[in-house]
């Protein structure tokens, strides 16, 4: 698993995705000063505010990048267990 060095989330929000779902848009600030914006699905948006002890949007900020990769791909990984 990659890590990049000095990510962390800069922010969150909640925006309207696919279908009228609602998705987290977690915006992550790079060491030399880069953002992008990562969206969350529900399950991946509600692992990452677990393993950040996170009750709101908030309290993700500050937090490193590895949980959000973490979060995806725990998320990927139960999608694929209920597909087969």
């Amino acid at each position: 698993m990659a890590v990049i060095a000095g990510a962390v989330i800069n922010g969150a929000r909640v925006a309207a995705a696919h279908e009228g779902h609602a998705e987290l848009v977690v915006n992550i600030r790079y060491s030399n000063g880069g953002t992008s914006d990562v969206p969350l699905g529900a399950v991946a948006a509600e692992l990452l505010m677990r393993s950040c002890n996170a009750t709101t949007l908030e309290q993700l900020e500050g937090q490193g990048w590895q949980k959000v990769q973490a979060a995806l791909i725990e998320s990927h990984n139960t999608h694929n267990e209920r597909e087969q």
